[in-house]
């Protein structure tokens, strides 16, 4: 969301330090400075931050940013797990990449998921994976699970029709739907043209 950690960059100098030493490794692959657009609420920028191109470096800053700051408090995890951009965050955190590769994987990710067309679509749903088998088999697969946040709650992406006929269909049995905000539906098929360029463009990244 727009402004999100501008209250902690302004009070915490370790939030600031953090954040502006992601920005710094991210701005060169970026039309616009990552911080201005994330904590700008000017309409134009907001607008940007909802591209996947902001959405994940700017998710990705703030991760990195509040795991120093609660490390500097003295929050020290035994283990870090995360999903999507959170996976990466983790790994960093984890020691698995240094704070540059961690940065270049997140902005080859963002910049070429960026450059695939837009459209299809996310939905969240009251339901489990296994209740929304038949609606996905139906579809031919085209629509996949694109994360299981709780028990009872999944989200599902694919292009727009396929997505909207589940999530109509399941909101008719009275089950809670939620259309989230995307440029593009992640986590599906529609990202397979990335695939390769991307495993081309991280092979160099050092695994520790």
């Amino acid at each position: 969301r727009p402004g999100m950690g501008a209250e902690l960059y302004n009070r915490f100098p370790v939030f600031t330090e953090a954040f502006d030493d992601v920005c710094a490794l991210l701005d060169p692959h970026l039309e616009h400075p990552l911080r201005q657009v994330v904590f700008s609420h000017d309409p134009e920028h907001a607008a940007l931050l909802n591209h996947t191109t902001y959405t994940q470096t700017g998710l990705f800053a703030l991760h990195i940013a509040l795991a120093r700051l609660l490390n500097s408090l003295g929050v020290r995890p035994d283990a870090v797990i995360g999903h999507s951009i959170g996976e990466i965050a983790a790994a960093h955190i984890a020691g698995v990449f240094d704070l540059p590769d961690a940065c270049h994987l997140v902005a080859t990710r963002a910049t070429l998921m960026g450059t695939l067309p837009e459209g299809g679509s996310m939905a969240t749903i009251a339901a489990t994976p296994d209740e929304l088998t038949e609606d996905l088999a139906r579809h031919n697969n085209h629509v996949s699970i694109a994360a299981h946040n709780t028990p009872g709650n999944t989200v599902i992406s694919g292009p727009l029709q396929p997505v909207t006929d589940i999530t109509t269909t399941w909101a008719a049995k009275g089950r809670k739907t939620k259309t989230l905000t995307v440029s593009h539906a992640f986590h599906s098929p529609l990202m397979n043209p990335i695939l390769e360029p991307f495993k081309k463009a991280i092979s160099k990244l050092t695994y520790h």
